[in-house]
């Protein structure tokens, strides 16, 4: 669920298992919803996100419903109308996040690489840019109201050998054999 810009309505995902999701805007009392993204062919919608002016939703869509390859990002119009393909990528790309000024989007994808990197989107329509690169997933971004700083999340699987002994009658304690840093497993 996200609450509009302007804190009056609430827009939210409709599930609906093998049939796919919905979308949906209500007053924020929860009242007078209209589903504005019907159920299509088993596409699941998730990490809904309002654009400035409250025109637009973005989300992920995708046939599995935990943003697993393939997801794209999407858009529609709260007011009804077409869904338009934002970020098409045979991948993923999540984690939808409209710049405040509205000309241009954060997310998190991964069309060339094992792991999800930050990147920016010129709107409608513009070039995609490469904002991070390295070893490990970065994720989630956010930015602030005025623009002028970016967060996200820096996902980073370690694995790491621990020795435990072997005993029924005590606590026993973890012992780190290696440090998870070296592909241990």
């Amino acid at each position: 669920m996200q609450w509009s810009p302007d804190g009056t309505r609430i827009a939210y995902v409709k599930t609906g298992g093998p049939l796919g999701d919905a979308l949906a805007v209500a007053d924020a009392d929860g009242q007078h919803e209209v589903e504005f993204v019907a159920r299509q062919g088993g596409l699941h919608l998730h990490q809904l996100r309002w654009d400035p002016k409250g025109v637009f939703v973005y989300f992920n869509c995708g046939v599995q419903n935990v943003n697993r390859e393939s997801t794209e990002i999407c858009r529609a119009p709260v007011a009804g109308g077409d869904v338009e393909r934002i970020v098409a990528t045979p991948r993923r790309a999540v984690c939808p996040s409209p710049s405040p000024d509205g000309r241009g989007l954060f997310f998190a994808a991964n069309p060339d690489s094992v792991d999800l990197g930050l990147w920016w989107k010129e709107l409608p329509g513009g070039r995609e840019s490469r904002i991070t690169t390295g070893v490990g997933e970065y994720t989630c971004p956010s930015i602030s109201a005025d623009g002028q700083r970016l967060v996200g999340t820096f996902w980073e699987i370690r694995e790491s050998l621990q020795r435990v002994a072997v005993a029924f009658d005590r606590p026993v304690r973890l012992e780190p054999v290696t440090d998870g840093f070296s592909g241990d497993v």
